[in-house]
């Protein structure tokens, strides 16, 4: 009886990602004073996120494998690395925050943050204002 309000609020904070990933991480990108810092966390970011999803690769197929969870039905196509990267970039700006795929979303946040900084200036007016109608 309850299922469809937390399919509702499930809905709604999945909502709430894509802008919340946008905002912050273009606010990170044009505040920021060197764009070399920007690389420097960007690769610290990308090792960690690494190290963690083996971790948990590993601890599932480990726990996968004791628990004789039986074969695995995977029935695909095999997707190479060119096709992968092709998946990231979407087809508009505003598809991604319409699929919800979190790695279309960072192509076009860091691409968006970086453009806002090659107009400094007016990009500090552009994010106070949008601040202001998000408040």
């Amino acid at each position: 009886m309850m299922k469809p309000l937390g399919d509702g609020f499930i809905k709604l904070i999945k909502m709430c990602i894509p802008p919340i990933i946008f905002f912050t991480i273009v606010t990170f990108i044009v505040g920021s004073t060197d764009l070399k810092s920007v690389g420097k966390i960007g690769i610290k970011t990308l090792i960690y996120f690494e190290i963690l999803t083996n971790l948990a690769l590993i601890r599932v197929l480990t726990v996968a494998s004791l628990l004789k969870a039986g074969l695995l039905n995977y029935v695909g196509q095999k997707t190479s690395f060119v096709d992968f990267l092709l998946h990231i970039i979407p087809k508009t700006v505003f598809e991604v925050f319409v699929s919800g795929e979190i790695l279309p979303i960072l192509f076009v946040v860091v691409l968006s943050g970086f453009a806002l900084v090659a107009v400094r200036e007016k990009a500090q007016i552009l994010m106070k204002k949008g601040i202001r109608l998000l408040l």
